[in-house]
């Protein structure tokens, strides 16, 4: 009890020490961290100390991401605590993962690919969110060498998520890459039926049409999407 207190103290002595605004979109886009390298000691020790804590990983992750993307002193900081924290022997690959997940949500291909690789090589046995989101940043990181892996990751995900319309639009997400269009469309179609109002999935679909020929049809699709994404 004592130790959750801890980490969640240790929380908001960081967000004082960085002036963290709280919302994450207005930290991605943009917040620039306030901060005095005469605090460096504590700022680190405040990360460490809420990364032992399981109640906080999204949040922490959210705060080690966004200061790892400060070059200098912030980053290289943020970086060498999450290191502490794997060389004792912690479970990092809950925050491994979150952190590539942040990545990729705000389309950092690259970053993500190198957080979710690093999550994958501490797990045993990678669950499907894992293995789903890898197989996005291979292919949307332009590595079309490893379009292969990327569907075995697809794959797998999909054998522990049978029916699952986030991993079907993956896949299809990587059929598109090497134009396995006709492979892509079925997919879509199969996670059309399963969520309807999936705006990212109507979009994959125009992108399926319009290389299939099928301009109107795509036109559709993308006014559906964007229909959606103004609710």
């Amino acid at each position: 009890m004592l130790s959750r207190a801890r980490s969640r103290l240790a929380i908001v002595e960081l967000d004082v020490i960085i002036g963290h605004p709280g919302d994450f979109q207005i930290q991605e886009q943009a917040w620039v961290p306030q901060f005095s390298r005469a605090s460096a000691k504590r700022l680190q020790d405040f990360i460490e100390t809420g990364l032992n804590s399981p109640e906080l990983p999204p949040r922490v992750a959210d705060h080690l991401y966004l200061l790892i993307l400060q070059s200098g002193t912030l980053g290289t900081i943020a970086e060498e605590s999450l290191e502490v924290h794997r060389a004792k022997g912690c479970d990092a690959a809950g925050m491994l993962l979150a952190i590539g997940s942040r990545a990729l949500q705000v389309e950092r291909f690259e970053s993500a690919l190198y957080w979710l690789e690093l999550a994958r090589k501490s797990l045993a046995k990678p669950n499907p969110s894992l293995l789903n989101n890898l197989a996005i940043a291979i292919v949307r990181s332009g590595q079309q060498a490893r379009s292969p892996e990327a569907l075995e990751l697809a794959n797998s995900a999909l054998q522990a998520l049978a029916g699952n319309h986030v991993v079907l639009a993956t896949r299809a997400v990587v059929y598109l890459a090497p134009n396995e269009e006709k492979l892509a469309g079925q997919d879509l179609d199969s996670a059309l039926q399963l969520r309807p109002d999936y705006a990212e999935m109507l979009q994959l679909l125009a992108v399926t049409a319009e290389r299939q020929g099928e301009s109107q049809q795509a036109e559709e699709f993308r006014q559906r999407a964007a229909t959606l994404r103004q609710k």
